[in-house]
């Protein structure tokens, strides 16, 4: 048994160079994966280290040169009824090469689930900074637009402000001219009273002018005359005295006159003013209320618009991922692109648009009538039977129940492909179920405000999602790679086991939960009848899946076995 010639290495080493050729990693990280193996056939006590040695990787592309190069004695010709021994030990060495070629697919595939995972963190990397810089530019626009509205608003109040204080003007003014006007009356009114006393005198002096006159006439006497010529002297000088008033009165009365009828040319001049100020302080009135009618009309077909973008805006975002998905695909074809180079970021926000339960987005397109009128009541029974709530009320629940609501309906309506069957998620199912009573059972226990403030119910959730991710992957055939499933650990309190006893749940319901529960219902799962219906139509649907979840199972598929050995 000395001196046995050794295997047939250079066999094992073409099989080994094809392998290595026909897998996509590259050869040096091959080389490394190479020299933690063993291929050596099993040492036998009869063979001595002269004739089989070890191979050694870690000299690059010198494997065994030497062994193989090495001359067999002449004396191994004669040992020829020894052959026997010499298969065994050759199928004994090819037993091992077939294990230790397992061994480098199974690391192959190991490697391959790690760059699979690896790009899919890129991908969700990438799409969430892209989703942050459009959030960002959307920030944007919005403030630029508010800001414009400012602007407009700040304007409208400045010329605002300015027809009022015009207003108040035009107000004083014609205050100022009423008062003119009513004095100028009283001025007009003193001045006629006045003259007309003037009138009145000079009338009676001129009737004891007349008098006297008569007196003196009838008199004869000298003494009388005497006194008659000094009274008559008297009253001429008084006449005199009484002509010169009357000619001044007469020309103070022509100046009143004259005065009087400017002062009326004036009054008739303010009342026109006034009139005029009158009427254009009515179309100003009605100018500013055209004006603010329109900012009401302006500011409530804002809102309107608003309102409707904010609807709009989860369709359009759902709309654009899946045809950026089709995008791709077709630069995929098209272009012929590798599949390390697709954006797996696109690829992976079409396949969720696409095929993961929304609430808010089916919400809204009950809320934008885009629903056709022959299809609405068959749309309305799904989304009832989906998420648990019509859609008219689905906006009424918080931001946490909602997601709760989501997680759900797509484990209730994720399908199992034919060939992924052979994953298992009954543990995942049952570990979500539990979990599902569990916050369902606080949701009822705690207010809106308190459940969504609640740090053990945040919790939960997120557990639950990462939950429905991986029964969502085992589904696709992704989780060939992922880590053991294991429980959560989570203990309800004295309160929970109360409340999540049969016929307990309602009893402690704290203050202010009944309108809650009026407006909003009361959030329950899924019953067993409902999860073996929804089992039954994925049973019965698998045949009739729709063309694109095959496309994209099949491209998932195809990515994870394309690079296997």
């Amino acid at each position: 048994m000395k001196n046995l010639p050794p295997p047939d290495y250079a066999l094992i080493l073409d099989q080994l160079f094809q392998m290595a050729e026909s897998s996509t990693t590259s050869l040096p990280s091959l080389f490394r994966d190479f020299a933690t193996l063993s291929i050596s056939p099993r040492k036998n006590r009869s063979r001595t280290d002269q004739s089989i040695k070890e191979p050694d990787f870690t000299s690059g592309l010198g494997w065994w040169t030497s062994s193989l190069t090495k001359k067999r004695p002449k004396e191994l010709h004669r040992n020829r009824p020894k052959v026997t021994s010499e298969d065994e030990d050759i199928e004994t060495v090819r037993k091992q090469r077939d294990h230790e070629r397992k061994r480098l697919r199974r690391a192959l595939r190991e490697l391959e689930e790690i760059r699979r995972d690896r790009d899919e963190l890129d991908g969700q990397r990438h799409k969430a900074t892209t989703d942050l810089k459009r959030l960002r530019k959307e920030d944007q626009k919005k403030k630029k637009k508010l800001e414009d509205y400012k602007l407009r608003f700040q304007d409208q109040e400045k010329d605002l402000e300015r027809l009022r204080r015009n207003l108040q003007a035009l107000c004083r003014g014609a205050a100022d001219k009423d008062e003119k006007i009513e004095q100028l009356t009283r001025d007009e009114a003193s001045s006629k009273s006045k003259s007309q006393r003037l009138r009145d005198k000079l009338r009676r002096e001129r009737d004891e002018v007349s008098k006297l006159q008569d007196a003196l006439t009838q008199r004869t006497p000298a003494t009388e005359n005497r006194d008659t010529v000094a009274t008559l002297r008297a009253l001429r000088k008084s006449h005199d005295e009484l002509g010169r008033q009357f000619e001044a009165s007469q020309d103070d009365l022509k100046s009143l006159k004259t005065e009087n009828t400017r002062l009326e040319e004036e009054c008739m001049r303010l009342r026109k003013d006034r009139n005029d100020t009158k009427q254009r302080m009515i179309r100003m009135e009605a100018r500013n209320a055209i004006q603010e009618q329109d900012i009401r009309d302006l500011t409530k077909l804002k809102v309107e618009v608003e309102t409707t973008r904010d609807l709009v805006q989860p369709i359009l975002q759902v709309g654009v991922d899946i045809r950026l998905r089709n995008l791709e695909s077709a630069r995929e074809t098209l272009l012929n692109i590798k599949q390390d180079q697709k954006d797996r970021a696109i690829i992976l926000s079409g396949n969720v648009a696409a095929h993961r339960p929304n609430g808010v987005v089916d919400a809204a397109l009950f809320a934008a009538g885009l629903i056709p009128e022959d299809y609405l009541p068959e749309a309305t029974r799904a989304f009832v039977k989906m998420y648990q709530v019509t859609p008219a009320n689905y906006g009424c629940w918080s931001p946490m129940v909602l997601r709760m609501i989501d997680c759900q309906a797509t484990i209730a309506t994720v399908q199992i492909q034919h060939h992924f069957k052979k994953f298992d998620t009954s543990d995942l199912r049952a570990e979500h179920e539990r979990l599902q009573r569990f916050l369902v059972s606080r949701q009822k226990r705690l207010s809106p405000e308190e459940f969504e403030a609640d740090g053990k119910a945040k919790k939960l959730l997120a557990k639950i999602e990462v939950i429905m991710e991986e029964i969502v992957d085992l589904s696709r055939g992704k989780g060939k790679g992922r880590i053991q499933f294991q429980a959560f650990e989570y203990e309800e309190s004295e309160d929970e086991k109360i409340t999540s006893q049969p016929g307990k749940q309602d009893t402690e319901v704290p203050a202010g939960k009944d309108d809650y529960d009026k407006a909003q219902d009361s959030f329950e799962t899924f019953s067993g009848e409902d999860e073996a219906t929804s089992e039954e139509d994925s049973d019965t649907s698998e045949e009739s899946y729709s063309s694109e979840e095959d496309v994209s199972s099949e491209e998932d598929s195809d990515e994870s076995g394309k690079d296997g050995v």
